[in-house]
């Protein structure tokens, strides 16, 4: 309900000021507003899902609760799902334990190289007069 108070006045001098309040306040009066709330739109979209979910679930409960089995290929299609997921974990698995082997076998080159370098340094130091030797490491 809108409502609206128009100032009017009696005196002769106030008439057409009176009039033009008059007129304004009566085309106001046939104005017809339809509220609407302010939602967000990901809002409306949920809350109409939860209203749908919640009327297929009172259709199943006054259907008895019967569930159609599925048909066969459905079923064909569900061990061929778990087949290949347990494909894919094995294949995961063997992955993950060759990265590991190549993870220690690049980590055993290194100190390999390492080594390798550390012993030839002291080959070298080592062939080096000893007066000119410099702490190389």
């Amino acid at each position: 309900m809108t409502l609206m108070i128009a100032c009017v006045s009696p005196a002769d001098y106030n008439l057409e000021e009176t009039l033009s309040t008059l007129r304004y306040a009566d085309r106001a009066r046939h104005i017809k507003n339809k509220p609407i709330v302010n939602q967000d739109p990901r809002a409306a979209e949920l809350a109409r899902l939860h209203k749908e979910v919640a009327e297929l679930r009172l259709a199943l409960m006054a259907g008895g609760g019967a569930i159609k089995t599925c048909p066969k290929e459905h079923e064909t299609l569900a061990d061929e799902i778990a087949e290949l997921n347990a494909k894919n974990r094995k294949i995961t698995e063997a992955l993950n334990d060759a990265l590991v082997e190549s993870t220690n076998m690049a980590e055993r080159a290194l100190l390999v190289s390492t080594w390798k370098n550390r012993l030839s340094l002291t080959h070298y130091r080592a062939a080096m007069p000893f007066g000119n030797r410099k702490k190389i490491f």
